[in-house]
């Protein structure tokens, strides 16, 4: 079974138009190498960039087995969830969702013989806020519900792995930024985005704190193409844990300065960052890929263009 995967792979992918897998779906799409089979809550247009994609309607919890109505399905990549703001509201709700339904989910799949599930966790399982040194062996003790509820599907993959029901990937994704595909993708609340958003609609960028708190960000560009890293990984897989991250650790003040000069050379002129009196507590991050690093994965430098596209995306969609 394991390294055994066809030529032409027939993937699932749950979540294919929210935030993170609408990239990575986009992304596959165009490669053209790929029968994409693409989960939506609800009946939509298939956009240009999908139209030798298949639409599946979907959500996590329905009680029918998505497998039913597919053909047969090489690899499963699952980034389907409830997103944190919820997830805080909601506890209950989180674990149903994030957590059960993705169970569920995972039997489904074993039950229909698929050979590969990528699972999308969560750099937040390890606690917060994230300080020191994180590589995949440091103890995890996540305490947002979105945190742990991503934490517990790690076992039913890992579980599923181990007993060599199918090979179960789980990705622990630092903080990710970049264009979403459209417009209506709800994600301006992070960071990088946000602040892009403030610099296109007021000018200027205004932090909540004093932003010593260190993040370790990787461009949506990049998270692309380790899924097709994934999926296209022959060996190595090992226990199937893997950290995602860019290797670009900044302060948040540092990476809203970032910003601030890439609209300044982008727009012609000053963009204020703004951020409270006082000092927060400093500390130091490194979020390790190593081990992804060991599989031939490389980052590539494309933060400058993530945040330059976004800005674009900024102006275009939210400037009056």
């Amino acid at each position: 079974l394991f390294g055994r995967l066809r030529e032409l792979h027939i993937a699932l992918i749950t979540g294919a138009f929210g935030y993170v897998g609408g990239r990575v779906s986009k992304y596959l799409a165009e490669l053209g190498k790929y029968q994409l089979y693409l989960t939506s809550r609800k009946e939509r247009k298939l956009p240009d960039w999908a139209k030798n994609s298949q639409l599946v309607i979907y959500s996590l919890e329905a009680e029918t087995n998505i497998f039913d109505s597919l053909p047969k399905i090489d690899i499963v990549i699952h980034f389907a969830s409830i997103n944190e703001n919820i997830c805080i509201e909601s506890p209950k709700l989180a674990i149903d969702i994030n957590t059960v339904s993705s169970f569920n989910l995972i039997q489904n799949a074993i039950k229909a013989s698929v050979k590969r599930f990528i699972y999308f966790s969560t750099a937040h399982v390890y606690g917060a806020p994230l300080k020191g040194y994180f590589d995949e062996n440091s103890l995890t003790r996540p305490t947002h519900p979105y945190a742990y509820t991503h934490r517990a599907v790690e076992d039913y993959v890992a579980s599923a792995h181990d007993q060599k029901l199918m090979e179960g990937i789980c990705i622990r994704l630092s903080n990710s930024f970049g264009v979403p595909i459209e417009k209506e993708v709800d994600r301006w609340t992070l960071l990088v985005n946000d602040l892009s958003k403030q610099a296109v609609i007021n000018q200027k960028l205004v932090l909540n704190s004093f932003g010593s708190q260190k993040r370790d960000f990787i461009g949506s560009y990049d998270v692309c193409r380790a899924v097709e890293h994934f999926i296209s990984l022959k060996g190595q897989i090992g226990n199937g844990l893997f950290n995602l991250g860019g290797e670009y650790t900044k302060s948040i003040y540092e990476m809203a300065n970032v910003i601030a000069e890439r609209a300044s050379k982008l727009f012609n002129k000053n963009f204020p960052v703004i951020r409270p009196k006082g000092n927060d507590e400093h500390w130091e991050l490194d979020y390790s890929i190593e081990k992804l690093k060991k599989t031939g994965f490389t980052i590539s430098n494309c933060i400058v263009n993530e945040i330059d596209q976004l800005l674009l995306f900024c102006q275009e969609n939210f400037r009056s």
